[in-house]
């Protein structure tokens, strides 16, 4: 007689200040599934902007979330991005690609680096929501090119509003492009600029390329979930058709962030055949139980 045994994980995970309903499914293995677990944990890269004005209608251009921009000759919404060459030296952000928006190095002898900013449409924004921001970068040349590029965010399309830091400055030397993404949240609701600002030098940089501007409403739980806990079994003595099944709960999300508390864990069986609830259970505390299997043919 053949026994074969499967597990379906569900479970609701209480982080610091944060209920969130969790959901935890297996993939299946030859007589156990491996646990895969989605939570809504707080995230270690959020980032919160404070908007001082009381804003009650929406300015001109406003984007709702959510969003996204090609960006390039090929995407009319391209030309609703505010374009500032603040080193005045002609050479700055321009839509000369089908498909992306070019950031071109400085070439006078005086001016050393690229100081250019292309700062996005008014982006409707509302405290207690987690927002997502991606986009693509890629150099214009080989892997011998070093681009500097950071993002920032302000309730004003201005260079001096720019005072919420998205991505910190990053360097990246390759012609293929590579998607960067970051967390956002605000503190209150209103109207928000992101800002992507040109930092390459001269000397090492082929230009600069942006595509695939987007932002999107997203749960803690897609943006941060948990490393899995894991399942272990014992089989009964032949002919009996349960299995003694130990559990031990994850204490860390995937990106390293402590979970709090779990309030319930429920573990089933293939086809639901068999059901055990976990109330309470604390993150890396293990239980052991028993579950019924079914027949295998």
């Amino acid at each position: 007689m053949k026994r074969a045994l499967f597990f379906i994980l569900i479970a609701v995970i209480t982080f610091p200040a944060l209920n969130a309903a969790v959901y935890q499914r297996s993939s299946s293995t030859k007589s156990m599934r491996q646990i895969s677990e989605f939570v809504a944990p707080r995230h270690s890269q959020s980032i919160t902007a404070v908007q001082n004005a009381d804003i009650k209608s929406a300015p001109e251009g406003a984007l709702e979330v959510p969003f996204s921009h090609s960006m390039g000759k090929n995407d009319a919404t391209t030309a609703l991005y505010k374009i500032v060459d603040a080193n005045a030296d002609g050479r700055t952000w321009k839509a000369s690609l089908s498909t992306a928006i070019v950031c071109m190095k400085p070439n006078v002898e005086n001016i050393l680096t690229m100081d250019d900013w292309l700062i996005s449409p008014p982006i409707h924004l509302l405290a207690g929501k987690t927002y997502l921001l991606t986009f693509s970068t890629s150099g214009a040349l080989s892997s011998s090119a070093e681009e500097l590029l950071e993002v920032k965010m302000g309730d004003a399309a201005e260079i001096s509003a720019m005072t919420t830091t998205v991505l910190e400055t990053y360097s990246f030397s390759t012609s293929t492009y590579v998607d960067k993404e970051a967390v956002i949240s605000v503190e209150a609701d209103g109207y928000y600029y992101i800002g992507f600002h040109g930092l390459s030098e001269q000397a090492k940089s082929g230009n600069i390329r942006l595509k695939n501007v987007a932002v999107a409403e997203k749960s803690l739980a897609e943006l941060d979930p948990p490393a899995a806990g894991t399942l272990s079994y014992v089989l009964a003595p032949k002919g009996e058709l349960r299995a003694t099944v130990t559990y031990t709960a994850p204490t860390l999300t995937k990106s390293g962030n402590p979970l709090e508390k779990i309030t319930k864990v429920e573990v089933k069986s293939a086809w639901e055949y068999d059901v055990v609830t976990i109330d309470d259970i604390n993150p890396g505390e293990s239980r052991t139980f028993d579950m019924k299997m079914l027949q295998g043919g």
